[in-house]
């Protein structure tokens, strides 16, 4: 898999902005689950805006959870560096 589909030059930065496979991955799994699952609900009574905003704090404190163990884990890394901690671009989601 290509770790960057794109770079789309920008007049405002110096550099691309890169669109990763990663995320691309993450926001199409996130895009086909919320019909699916909001139809699931509304079967068993529940409001789908009650599903569309669990499934919005659910991919937002996963992403964060997910780089909260990204960083205990590799600790010893950001000792020189410990801004390097929110650098979510250079990894560590997964």
């Amino acid at each position: 898999m290509l770790p960057i589909l794109l770079k789309i030059p920008l007049p405002f930065l110096s550099t691309p902005l890169e669109i990763r496979s990663y995320g691309v991955l993450i926001a199409l799994g996130f895009l086909m689950m919320l019909p699916l699952v909001s139809r699931e609900a509304n079967r068993e009574g529940i409001s789908s805006h009650t599903i569309i905003d669990l499934g919005f704090w659910s991919l937002l404190w996963g992403i964060v959870g997910a780089r909260i163990l990204f960083i205990l884990t590799t600790l010893h890394e950001y000792k020189e560096y410990p801004l390097e901690i929110f650098y979510i671009w250079k990894g560590g989601l997964v």
